[in-house]
């Protein structure tokens, strides 16, 4: 499945790669970045990575999920973004999670991302 990539002036989303993990394991094992995050609890690098493999996963099986957040000028990873409605979910959700000063998702690229995976519906925004 392709996982399609959206750009936005200031960042850019697109599928994880495994060149992410550093990244991303950082921020999981960062207590702020996670303290609103699922039960609130750090995440081990192995657990980081396979939280990469189950949102890649969660594509193949949904045709949506989080994507990698880039900021645009350094190009670092910096969090993620997306849809996410797994077995057993209350309803279909948009969340993600950043480091850093780095904000909340661009909500110009919201009406888009809903637009590419054919979604109308109203949902949740967490940021």
């Amino acid at each position: 499945m392709k996982i399609p990539q959206l750009e936005t002036a200031r960042l850019r989303m697109r599928a994880f790669r495994n060149d992410h993990l550093d990244a991303y394991a950082s921020m999981c094992a960062d207590p702020e970045v996670m303290k609103y995050i699922g039960p609130g609890a750090t995440q081990t690098r192995g657990e980081a990575w396979r939280a990469i493999a189950s949102m890649l996963g969660h594509w193949e099986l949904r045709g949506f999920r989080h994507v990698g957040r880039r900021e645009e000028g350094h190009g670092e990873l910096v969090g993620r973004a997306g849809f996410i409605e797994p077995e057993g979910w209350p309803g279909f959700e948009l969340g993600g999670s950043s480091a850093g000063n780095t904000g909340v998702t661009d909500m110009r690229a919201r009406p888009r991302a809903r637009r590419s995976i054919g979604v109308g519906r109203r949902l949740a925004a967490i940021a």
